[in-house]
């Protein structure tokens, strides 16, 4: 998806900023990094109005 996002920016003009995002989690072996990461997810809410803001565009 993000390849069609910036080849309509491309095409039709528009904001160029970019936002890379990096979740990670330490835990226990005996635990999976995965339930973390999804909760943290859960609790942040919408990714994308997140990066948006980081881009300074909301």
């Amino acid at each position: 998806m993000a390849k069609l996002e910036m080849l309509k920016t491309n095409i039709f003009g528009g904001p160029q900023q970019a936002v890379a995002m990096l979740v990670s989690s330490e835990t226990k072996r005996e635990a999976s990094p995965r339930i973390a990461i999804n909760a943290f997810l859960a609790d942040l809410g919408p990714v994308d109005k997140l990066a948006d803001a980081m881009a300074g565009l909301r």
